[in-house]
């Protein structure tokens, strides 16, 4: 049971009943899923970022059969690399524009603004790079080094080689 004691002027006991969580699965193809996120409030989808290279939306039924985005041409994959995470513009529903962060060919972290090509699908060919981190470790080492991390970005990944010093 989960409690949470108030301990102070004289009061000590429980202050909170166990929440009841119950997970119901929503999506069988997700495999890789590494972040899930909406367009604002009322949009009625959430949007599931696959490591790999894409962002799947889930329409309260189903993923949907078409990505949102597929930037696979642009990613190296594997580890912590990858297409990290999507993050959607406050006035996204009048602008349409959508913000990545993933890890490039080269192993640098990126982060990029893509706009929208009607509801349902992100246009790959509109991004604007809006900062390109240098990675310090290279990619051929086959090495999986902190690359980055969800957006907004709060801190950048330590760009490590494995585990050495």
């Amino acid at each position: 049971m989960f409690s949470v004691l108030l301990i102070g002027a004289g009061l000590v006991g429980p202050l909170l009943a166990a929440p009841q969580i119950e997970l119901t699965p929503i999506a069988k193809r997700s495999r890789q899923s590494v972040a899930i996120t909406h367009a604002g409030p009322g949009s009625g989808r959430l949007f599931i970022t696959l490591q790999p290279c894409q962002v799947l939306i889930y329409d309260g039924q189903q993923v949907l059969p078409t990505p949102f985005l597929d930037i696979a041409s642009l990613i190296t994959a594997g580890g912590e690399r990858g297409l990290l995470s999507v993050v959607f513009h406050p006035n996204y529903v009048s602008n349409g524009l959508v913000y990545v962060n993933y890890t490039d060919l080269n192993g640098d972290t990126v982060v990029s603004r893509y706009a929208v090509r009607g509801p349902k699908r992100g246009r790959p060919g509109s991004a604007a790079i809006l900062l390109n981190v240098r990675s310090r470790s290279p990619t051929t080492t086959g090495a999986s080094s902190s690359s980055g991390g969800r957006l907004p970005l709060y801190r950048m990944g330590d760009g490590g080689s494995g585990g050495i010093l």
